[in-house]
């Protein structure tokens, strides 16, 4: 906890004991990019209201949704870093996420466990070899925005 002393508006948005399905965290950092500032909280609405729409994730498997601070790759704005469903604890990232992607990228492949190979950016804590192995595993469906 003494991390914490220093940054103290964080215990305001971190509940070390929460139980809920997980956690969306998309990249609004306006200060370090314009694209970040301007495609993330358009993003972070995206994913609540479609969220808000799920009557099945409220409540104790409510998924929270929150903007962050610069997560590196600011050129591949919007970011979003997936801590929900069958990989919940990898961390996926996804960037070039646009609102079009939202709802898809959440039901067809966040919330079941499979990578949209096309946004998909790498996963926290895997190396660069098991990130090519996920990435040589046959392509997912393709979402309906894509050409």
């Amino acid at each position: 906890e003494d991390i914490f002393k220093s940054i103290p508006e964080w215990m305001d948005m971190v509940d070390l004991h929460d139980e809920c399905a997980g956690y969306i965290f998309v990249c609004a950092h306006q200060a370090r990019d314009a694209r970040c500032g301007t495609c993330g909280p358009v993003l972070v609405d995206k994913f609540k209201a479609t969220l808000a729409k799920d009557e099945d994730l409220r409540g104790d498997k409510q998924i929270r949704v929150h903007r962050c601070s610069h997560v590196g790759g600011h050129v591949f704005a919007g970011n979003v870093l997936s801590f929900v469903g069958p990989l919940n604890m990898a961390g996926d990232w996804y960037g070039y996420v646009t609102p079009d992607h939202v709802e898809c990228l959440l039901y067809q492949y966040i919330l079941v466990g499979r990578i949209y190979h096309q946004l998909w950016r790498g996963r926290l804590g895997i190396s660069v070899d098991a990130a090519r192995l996920v990435l040589e595993e046959e392509p997912t469906d393709r979402l309906p925005s894509d050409p």
